[in-house]
């Protein structure tokens, strides 16, 4: 049973699995089809993207610029459909200030049309909205994404587009990550497959590639239609050969004008340029060689002999360069017909060879002689034709390189200027004056002109007169100092006796001396200046300055002459004008001081007027008008033209008491002239005179030398009754916009007080002693301010004091609060602000008479005074005891003050007393230029002789010691 069971049962389990692997074969085989039928779909898939693949290649590739949107659209729409996609899309990639953006191209879309004939114009940056995009593609990698699946930002950016499933892959073009290609499904999820990537990538760079050749061919089209529409319109001929065959493919309208043909393809086409030109040249040479050297040398202008279509001969002037033209390497030419120009240019050789002045043009780009007269050559002994050579190799012995001074490079920015220069040449050794500038030669050219002429012999008279002329500069620096010198002694001696005597019959006879001295060196020093101006050694030293200084100075000097005189000084100042110009201060405040001298020398009574004003002009340059006015003598109507000579003088009889040589006026103008200024005079003979001095002045700011701060809120009345003053300093308070009531009573000043209060009260001293009433009762909140005659004292010490003449300064520093007191009186005595028992100085000078003048004039201030008589003897002197201040003589034997101070400088690298003690040049060369040479060798300031107690004053007052000054009685510090 067991073995029939055993037995029975075999059978059947054989069946069981021959039923198993009957069933594994079925399956099996459905597989084996399934994959095979993948596979052959796969197949078709790639066959149908192969197939769009070269149906696009082959489109972009055969298609013409007029075609190859629609080309391109065409092909887009194989390729979308051929991967079963709604749209296709072409990005390109360029930079913004260093970051990336996307840019759309072309889009097409299942329905046919490309955006329903819009094209959307889209650029953004990677960064800003696609930065991870940016970070996949640049790498090389395609993104294949579903909607869902994608960011929140990506999703707002691509979910109004209707985009479900979308595959985007990047194109890169010569290793560059050009842009990227994407088509989008707009119906379904799905995943792209790697087939369809690779397709696309393909196709990216096919669209790519075909863009940029479209757009190059398209660029080519536009250069030729570009190049051929300017060549028919320019006015010169223009003709293009095949540089392979040397034909003709072009030419213009002009250029068939210029050779007589009608009709290009009959008369010109196919032919070549040796066709319109004879086999030999005019200068002998073969028109093939020369044309082989003019191809040599492109864009370098010659020229040839041509004919005409008719046969007539003339010259053209040929420039060429390379092009391409139509694709192939070709050669452009510029013709012109120069026959006449030829003509023109011999007519005005042949003019220029008769003049008896060496002339020679020269081409500016090349410097090339294009013409040399023949005066020029026979002075340079040049027999060849030099036309065509360079002139340095001509004139400067065969230099490779133009000159470094050649004027050229002065004077090629600015064409229409010349410039004149000398120079002794090399090939001559001679000197010449050159005169080079450009100007137009007759075949419309820029070019550059010189003439020269021989002034070898001029050269050295001049240095002759130069050399006379040194000599003289030095002879009047000496007698400078020689004349000056005992000057010194007699006006500072004649000082000292009126100090020290007491006698009123020998104090007369001694101030008498001191006028005559001080009046003989004004003199001397008008015909010194005189004297440099004819040497023409009369110099210029502009710098900033300040103009309150420059007119406070001239008031100064000026006001002395007044003092117990019948005259009044009445001084206006536009307070607009800027506070520091640039000039010469010196020499302006010698031609002011000049002429206010002159008004008072030749004004009895009545008034002289100082009135200075500007005038803005183009730049930083004001025109400040000076003008001087007196009620004087006046001058005739005929002496007015010479007003200015030398050593003038008018109305003799009349004027013979008056002191002067005449020489006063003649400086000024001089002065004047040389700062590009000008003076003139307007008069009416016995009712005076009117001098006005325009100077143009630099000015750095506008930052005006005087105004009020609330000027519109400030009230002042004037009481004045001299009608001169009166309306100076009404005039001054307009021009400073304060509101000012003038009274001239007493009854109109109670009246002004009661009915409007005033802020200040400007009265003159003489009426304030007789108002003091009426001030008092009604003026409690009034500021007062006298007015008084400039040696007028006031007694009242808690009253405001300002000395006439007032202006705009004065006035505005009262209103301002700045200043309190500025009266003045003429005791010596009160020059002497202060004593120093207790300091030390030093009086360095060769000559006796000088050193007792210096150190009786130091005698008031009670300083302990030291005397040397050599620069020697002075360092010792230093060297043995310290000093507060020295006085150091210019012109000494052995050793003269500069280099004395400059071993005292010296020792200061040891002891910085050596090096801070103060040294002034004490000095009777009054010569220009003479302050800024001390100060650059070792001096703190300068002092001239003869000494101004005033200026003395001044220097001791800045460089003593402020703890060793004690205030003087009568003085102040």
């Amino acid at each position: 049973m067991n073995a029939k069971n055993h037995a029975g049962g075999l059978p059947g389990e054989l069946r069981r699995i021959d039923d198993a692997e009957k069933k594994k074969m079925e399956m099996s085989e459905s597989e084996a089809e399934e994959r095979v039928r993948i596979m052959m779909e796969r197949i078709s898939l790639n066959n149908s993207y192969l197939s769009a693949l070269n149906s696009v290649s082959s489109i972009l590739l055969e298609s013409d610029t007029d075609e190859f949107e629609d080309s391109l659209y065409h092909s887009m729409g194989l390729l979308t459909r051929a991967v079963d996609a709604d749209r296709m899309r072409v990005w390109k990639n360029h930079t913004v200030d260093g970051e990336l953006y996307y840019e759309h191209l072309y889009a097409w879309t299942e329905k046919g049309t490309p955006q329903n004939g819009q094209n959307v114009k889209i650029s953004a940056s990677y960064g800003k909205t696609l930065p991870e995009w940016e970070e996949v593609l640049s790498r090389g990698d395609a993104i294949n994404i579903l909607l869902r699946d994608m960011s929140q930002a990506e999703q707002a950016l691509l979910f109004r587009r209707g985009i479900i499933s979308a595959l985007v892959v990047p194109i890169f073009l010569h290793g560059e990550f050009w842009g990227f290609v994407s088509v989008d499904d707009c119906r379904k999820e799905r995943n792209f497959s790697k087939d369809e990537e690779t397709t696309l990538r393909s196709a990216g760079n096919i669209i790519a590639s075909a863009l940029i050749r479209n757009n190059t061919t398209r660029a080519m089209i536009e250069y030729h239609q570009n190049l051929q529409g300017m060549l028919d319109s320019l006015p010169v001929g223009i003709r293009i050969i095949n540089r392979d065959d040397g034909k003709l493919v072009y030419a213009n309208e002009a250029l068939m004008d210029i050779f007589d043909c009608k009709d290009f393809e009959r008369d010109v086409a196919g032919r070549s340029d040796f066709d319109f030109m004879p086999d030999t040249q005019p200068n002998g040479r073969k028109t093939v060689d020369m044309a082989n050297d003019f191809f040599q040398t492109e864009k370098v202008p010659m020229h040839f002999q041509c004919f005409k279509l008719s046969g007539e001969l003339f010259t053209a002037r040929v420039t060429s360069c390379n092009i391409p033209f139509k694709g192939k390497q070709s050669s452009l030419a510029i013709i012109e017909d120069v026959t006449k120009e030829r003509e023109s240019i011999a007519i005005l050789t042949n003019v220029l060879n008769e003049i008896d002045v060496m002339i020679y043009v020269t081409d500016p780009n090349t410097d090339e002689i294009l013409f040399m007269n023949e005066y020029m050559k026979q002075h340079y002994n040049i027999e060849h034709d030099c036309v065509g050579q360079t002139c340095y190799k001509v004139l400067q012995r065969g230099l490779d390189r133009r000159c470094d001074f050649c004027p050229c490079l002065q004077i090629e920015k600015e064409p229409d200027k010349s410039v004149i220069w000398e120079e002794r040449s090399t090939l001559t050794n001679r000197i010449y004056r050159n005169i080079d500038r450009f100007i137009d030669w007759p075949d419309g050219k820029k070019v550059h002109l010189q003439q020269s002429v021989d002034i070898t012999e001029l050269a050295a008279a001049k240095e002759l007169a130069e050399k006379g002329s040194r000599a003289k500069s030095g002879f009047l620096a000496k007698m400078s100092h020689e004349i000056r010198t005992p000057m010194n002694a007699i006006i500072g001696l004649t000082e000292i006796a009126l100090r020290e005597n007491t006698l009123k019959a020998v104090h007369e006879h001694t101030l008498a001396v001191k006028h005559a001295g001080v009046t003989l060196l004004s003199l001397i020093d008008d015909i010194l200046d005189f004297s440099k101006i004819e040497a023409g050694i009369l110099e210029i030293a502009s710098k900033s300055y300040s103009v309150p200084s420059l007119i406070n100075d001239v008031i100064s000097i000026i006001r002395m002459k007044f003092i117990r005189s019948q005259i009044l000084f009445a001084v206006n100042v536009d307070g607009r004008i800027p506070n520091t110009l640039v000039g010469d201060e010196t020499r302006i405040r010698q031609a002011l001081l000049n002429i206010l001298n002159n008004a008072f020398k030749y004004t009895e009574k009545g008034f002289v007027s100082f009135t200075v004003r500007g005038e803005y002009m183009n730049g930083d340059i004001i025109s400040v008008i000076f003008e001087v006015a007196d009620s004087g003598r006046g001058i005739k109507e005929k002496d007015i033209c010479n007003m200015f000579g030398e050593f003038t003088q008018f109305d003799k009889e009349k004027n013979k008491k008056t002191e002067g040589v005449g020489l006063g006026l003649a400086i000024t103008h001089s002065i004047i002239k040389a700062m590009d200024g000008h003076i003139g005079v307007s008069s009416k003979y016995g009712e005076g005179s009117t001098f006005t001095i325009t100077l143009p002045q630099k000015y750095l700011e506008r930052e005006p030398v005087a105004a009020v701060e609330n000027s519109g809120a400030k009230n002042v009345l004037l009481y004045e009754q001299q009608k001169i003053y009166a309306d100076s300093i009404v005039s001054s308070f307009e021009n400073l916009g304060v509101n000012c009531t003038l009274v001239k009573s007493d009854s109109e000043l109670r009246e002004a007080m009661t009915n409007l209060p005033h802020d200040f009260l400007f009265i003159s001293s003489f009426l304030y002693e007789k108002s003091k009433d009426i001030i008092s009762k009604l003026g409690n909140k009034t500021k007062v301010v006298a007015l008084t005659e400039f040696g007028e004292e006031i007694f009242d010490k808690d009253l405001n004091v300002l000395a006439m003449p007032v202006y705009s300064v004065s006035i505005a520093n009262i209103l301002n609060g700045v200043s309190g007191s500025f009266s003045y009186g003429n005791d010596d005595k009160l020059i002497v602000k202060f004593t120093a028992p207790d300091a030390r100085v030093l009086i360095v000078d060769d000559v006796v008479t000088n050193l007792k003048v210096a150190q009786g004039l130091l005698a008031p201030y009670n300083v302990q005074v030291s005397l040397c008589k050599s620069g020697m003897t002075a360092i010792k002197a230093i060297q043995s005891k310290d000093y507060d201040l020295v006085f150091m003589d210019h012109k000494m034997p052995d050793m003269d003050g500069i280099e004395a101070t400059r071993h005292i400088r010296e020792m200061g690298a040891e002891d910085q007393y050596y090096k801070n003690v103060p040294v002034v040049a004490l000095t009777a060369n009054a010569v220009s230029g003479a302050v800024e040479m001390f100060l650059e060798n070792g001096f703190d300031d300068f002092l001239s002789k003869p000494i101004d107690t005033i200026k003395l004053n001044a220097i001791l007052e800045k460089w003593i010691p402020r703890n060793k000054q004690k205030i003087a009685a009568g003085g102040t510090s």
